[in-house]
Parts: C-alpha cells; structure tokens; sequence
C-alpha cells in the first residue's frame, strides 16, 4: 500500500489488462472509522491494512467492483458494506449490503453521495473532507483523466444521455465550503477547468480506476 495523504492510503494496483488498472483507496476517518472507496482484487494488502485499523466500512460505486474480496473483508474486519440500490441485487449475488442509497445526500459516516448514473444505472461518486480540509472525490468508472482531459466511461451497458445530463445539471464539483470545480463537455470527455482543491481518484492515464 501507499500513503498518498496523511489520511489517505491507496492499495496496491490489479492488474486485469494491460489496459484496465484497478485499486482501492483507504480513507483514515476521524470518527467512523476506516474506510474503503471501490475494492481490492486480493489480500496482498490485508496485512497492512489491519496494521492501519481494519475497514469499518466499504463503499461501492457500482455493481462491477464487486467481487470476492467483500466477503473476505467482512470475515476479517467486520466490515459494513454500502452499495447504490439499484444495484443491491447484483452485489447481494456475492455479498448482501448492509446499506443501500439512492439519493444525494450526506451520510452520518460523512461521506457525500452523489449518483451519477450513466456508466451504469446506479454509479455514484463520494465526496469527503480530509486532512487540512482537502476534498477527496472518488469517482469510480464515472470520470476518468487521460491526456490532459477528463473524460466519461461509456460501455455498451452505459447510458450516454444520462451520463451527460447529470454532469451538465451538476455542472459543478466542490467543498461544502462553497469553493467549486466546473465540469464542461468536451467532444466525447468531460474537462475539469481550474485547479483541483483535493484528489480525484478515478481512471488514471493508464485507465486506473477508484
């Protein structure tokens, strides 16, 4: 694992394709506990990771992150799971969630959620206020960085329309303190203009995705 932040560990990548990257992201929270963004691939990091405090609870961002590691946190930490409602049945195929979300709105762990479907029906981002009230905003397979731009991912499950819609309406990611980041599309990709005030963890250059 590598520290990223004072608060903010990310896992060792897994390597699916040479195209597609993926990790999980450690957020040290202070006061629900630890918690994780995504999911990891397997339990090369498990050690390190009950060095660190365990997972208290673990965050998905939609269906196709799912996979056996949940139960194995679960087993291990006695980890609370969080998963978009509308695509609590596909997670329960591996894993029931303790909690669903459907709506916008900012949870008793701090955390704010914001659907953003598009990439798949039940995509969400969530937001955090970290360490020296740096935002972090994981993004999951929602946004993604590659040549200078930000852009969206799109499959053949994906529903383009939604996806833009939801950004034009946002038009905006930022701190609850009233600072904002204004997303604008561009061609095919959303660009994010002005200088980000945290971390967005998302698809990297390489297509990492968190």
């Amino acid at each position: 694992m590598q520290q990223v932040r004072a608060d903010l560990w990310v896992t060792r990548p897994d390597i699916h394709s040479e195209r597609l990257v993926t990790h999980a992201h450690l957020w040290i929270a202070p006061d629900a506990g630890n918690i994780m963004f995504h999911n990891t691939g397997t339990d090369a990091d498990l050690d390190e990771i009950e060095r660190l405090g365990g997972i208290a609870h673990q965050y998905l961002s939609h269906r196709d992150v799912s996979g056996p590691m949940l139960v194995a946190h679960a087993a291990r930490f006695g980890t609370q799971l969080h998963s978009p409602e509308l695509e609590a049945d596909d997670v329960a195929r591996v894993r029931t969630p303790e909690v669903t979300f459907r709506d916008r709105h900012i949870d008793t762990n701090g955390v704010e959620v914001t659907p953003a479907p598009g990439h798949s029906p039940g995509s969400t981002c969530f937001q955090v206020t970290g360490a020296d009230d740096a935002v972090y905003l994981f993004t999951g397979d929602t946004i993604f960085h590659r040549d200078g731009r930000w852009r969206v991912v799109l499959l053949g499950q994906s529903d383009s329309d939604a996806m833009f819609r939801d950004a034009r309406r946002a038009g905006r990611v930022g701190s609850r303190r009233g600072r904002v980041e204004r997303l604008r599309r561009r061609h095919r990709g959303v660009r994010v203009r002005g200088p980000l005030m945290g971390l967005v963890c998302g698809r990297g250059p390489r297509r990492t995705r968190a």
